[in-house]
């Protein structure tokens, strides 16, 4: 035997401006929650929510850093750059490969050393 389907559970409809839709977002965005209505209810409920502190700076970089593998990419593919040339994007572009698995290293260091996320 079925059980029957629950269909008046209580329910909230919320309109927001798009300005606060905007800002309600960013919140989730820093969030751990799922989706988007797990963090619409436990805030409004009161409850804990976890929040991930992020380095905003190495997230900067981190996008310049893609940017930058990017251009790379598009010179090593450009025909006309000569065999010495292209050796030497390379070897440049290795040399920075290291230094960014250096920085990483570093930052997965730190991030066992002190707690990525805080309950608010």
């Amino acid at each position: 035997m079925q059980k029957p389907a629950d269909y008046k559970r209580p329910e909230v409809r919320v309109r927001y401006s798009v300005e606060e839709f905007h800002r309600l977002k960013l919140g989730y965005a820093r969030t751990t929650c799922n989706t988007l209505g797990g963090y619409v209810r436990k805030v409004s409920l009161g409850q804990p929510v976890e929040i991930v502190h992020r380095n905003k700076s190495f997230d900067d970089f981190v996008g310049e850093i893609v940017l930058l593998r990017k251009e790379m990419a598009a010179l090593r593919q450009d025909h006309r750059l000569s065999p010495g040339e292209q050796a030497q994007l390379v070897l440049l572009h290795q040399k920075i490969q290291t230094t960014i698995d250096k920085i990483v290293q570093l930052c997965m260091q730190m991030s066992n050393q002190a707690p990525a996320s805080q309950k608010r």
